[in-house]
């Protein structure tokens, strides 16, 4: 507020931390207190406060040593006896400061002396004297002003070179991001690559097996085949080797012990009754060859099929035991396939 010239709000301000810290009994704070107060009624125009607070400001600092406080004092204490007209007082203050300023190296207390007394020196006309403390508080104020600009350059250097390497650090940051993305990304793709390999691998793989399964299958049919064909083809020999071979030759010696038992009974006839048990065992011999032949090769099946062949096995086996049956054609072919 003191900064900005609003001096009333300052003043309120100030005269509110000053009770604060009356209480408190923090008298360092209270100097500085002073001291602002002392600048804002200077700003006021109220000559008498003013000088009330720099003396203040002066005292308390005397109380507490503190060299840069008491430079500060009697600079404002001695403008308070300039502005007052005290001219002999005001530049023994203003000399006691600059003295104890240029001791502990405080330039803003120094520049100020150099300006205050430029104007004492003014006031008693003495131009070439106050020429040399204006060209002292120019320079200081110059110089000032440089190291200002120095230190302000030297941080916008500063947060130009942060501002760079954070830069850098980001630019490096992203391309490591990149760099991950781009790692991950082909990770993922030769995942990708190897469950589709995997995947038309085991497709491949299946389809070779199911490929040889039917391989086998096909085989096995075709060796089921022969082996029936075969069975059947040996099936179809010995029943007719049975019809055309034995059967037939026990018919002929049939044909030939009922001529010889004939002949007996003209000559002999209790010999030719003889003949009678052997001629039935004969009959029966026969009679199971040619079954054992229709069994093997039934000639029904050849001839007239499935059906009519499953009629004539009942027929001879369920007839005679005297049981009843019935047969449901369910839209059987008339032909079977042999195998």
């Amino acid at each position: 507020l003191r900064n900005q010239k609003k001096y009333r709000e300052g003043l309120a301000a100030a005269d509110e931390g000053e009770q604060i810290l009356l209480a408190s009994g923090n008298k360092l704070h209270l100097g500085y207190i002073y001291s602002i107060k002392a600048d804002i009624l200077r700003g006021l125009g109220d000559k008498p406060a003013f000088m009330e607070y720099a003396r203040k400001c002066y005292d308390l600092a005397v109380e507490l040593q503190d060299e840069l406080t008491i430079a500060q004092g009697l600079e404002k204490l001695g403008r308070a006896h300039l502005e007052a007209g005290n001219m002999a007082q005001a530049r023994k203050l203003f000399e006691e400061s600059l003295e104890m300023a240029q001791k502990i190296n405080f330039p803003t207390v120094i520049f100020s002396n150099y300006a205050n007394l430029r104007d004492w020196y003014l006031l008693q006309k003495d131009f070439v004297r106050a020429n040399t403390y204006e060209e002292l508080f120019q320079a200081g104020r110059d110089s000032v002003f440089n190291a200002g600009m120095a230190e302000k350059v030297a941080d916008a250097q500063t947060r130009y070179e942060t501002e760079k390497k954070e830069a850098e650090i980001q630019r490096q940051r992203a391309e490591l991001l990149n760099q991950r993305l781009y790692i991950f990304g082909l990770l993922g793709g030769l995942v990708l690559f190897i469950l589709a390999a995997f995947f038309i691998y085991n497709r491949y793989r299946a389809r070779k097996k199911a490929e040889l399964d039917a391989a086998i299958i096909r085989e096995q049919q075709l060796g089921l085949n022969a082996v029936i064909e075969a069975q059947e083809g040996e099936r179809k020999r010995i029943a007719k080797d049975l019809h055309d071979g034995i059967a037939q030759e026990l018919v002929a010696l049939k044909l030939g012990f009922n001529l010889l038992q004939n002949k007996l009974r003209r000559v002999a006839p209790s010999e030719a009754e003889g003949l009678d048990g052997l001629l039935g065992q004969l009959d029966n011999s026969c009679q199971e060859v040619r079954s054992i032949a229709h069994t093997m090769v039934p000639p029904t099946l050849e001839q007239h099929g499935l059906v009519p062949s499953l009629e004539l096995l009942l027929n001879n086996v369920a007839k005679p035991a005297g049981l009843n049956y019935r047969i449901e054609e369910m839209n059987w072919p008339a032909s079977l396939d042999e195998k």
